[in-house]
């Protein structure tokens, strides 16, 4: 008679000891601290570069509301505070107050008929500023606020405006086409004349 057979008992596999389960912990916190550190240092110029898209898009913001009320709007930049913003035109009602001389600088404003109000206010995060603003190429703007005009058929003031990381050194260039209303960015600062010729 053929005696039963025992079922086969599988070893139990050993587990990982103390050691190994502190080597592993070694490397994944070293991994971790590069990963980091990678991280850091790439935030600034990320910071910039959202910065960047900011002032861009109120540009465009600027440009659309001009277009669609039919009335110019302007973008102005305070340089010291970091601060933009959007000046829009509402109807003068009894009472109301209108932008100090101060806040109008190179434009005329038709202060008679409309209130020229703050709106879209926004402020350069922190490691980022306006290095300068450009008419032409050595023609700086150095009148504060400096004012941007967008017409309602589109077209927007002539301008260039450097913007620099602080924390990194980084740099930008934003020109938006006076005649389209594009606004085009570029890596470093490049003055209004090399922009042109590269647009040719």
């Amino acid at each position: 008679m053929t005696p039963a057979l025992r079922p086969h008992r599988r070893r139990a596999s050993s587990g990982y000891t103390l050691m190994e389960m502190m080597v592993v912990l070694v490397i994944m916190g070293i991994i971790i601290m590069i990963m980091i550190g990678r991280v850091d240092s790439l935030l600034p110029k990320y910071r910039v570069r959202a910065a960047v898209r900011d002032i861009a898009s109120e540009l465009r913001l600027a440009r659309a509301q001009a277009m669609s009320t039919g009335m110019p709007h302007y973008v102005q930049y305070n340089l010291e505070t970091g601060e933009f913003w959007i000046l829009a035109p509402e109807e003068k009602k009894e009472g109301d107050l209108t932008v100090e001389e101060e806040d109008t600088t190179e434009n005329a404003f038709k202060a008679a008929e409309y209130v020229w109000a703050k709106t879209m206010e926004q402020k350069l995060p922190d490691g980022v500023k306006i290095e300068k603003i450009l008419w032409s190429a050595g023609r700086e703007a150095d009148l504060m606020p400096v004012t941007i005009e967008c017409s309602p058929y589109g077209s927007i003031r002539s301008h260039t405006i450097w913007v620099t990381g602080t924390e990194d050194g980084s740099k930008f260039t934003i020109e938006p086409s006076p005649l389209t209303g594009f606004v085009a960015f570029s890596e470093g600062h490049v003055e209004p004349a090399a922009l042109e010729e590269a647009a040719e």
